[in-house]
């Protein structure tokens, strides 16, 4: 079970610009990761497992009418 608290963490996280340093210093940008958003969003609102909702196609999903 997700809390309220991890759900809020985890979607603000997907769509966030970030920076990474490794060691050495390097720095490498990463996000936002709008697929990950979206995936995670069918998996946790329709009950699906993430195979499932990867095999689906923009043809089955009508985010508009909240149809899937």
């Amino acid at each position: 079970m997700v809390t309220a608290e991890e759900e809020k963490a985890y979607f603000t996280t997907a769509l966030s610009e970030f920076e990474l340093e490794k060691k050495g210093g390097k720095k490498s940008k990463h996000g936002p990761f709008r697929a990950l958003h979206d995936v995670a969003r069918i998996v946790l609102d329709q009950g699906m497992r993430p195979e499932e909702v990867m095999s689906l196609r923009v043809e089955h999903v009508d985010f508009e009418k909240g149809m899937l």
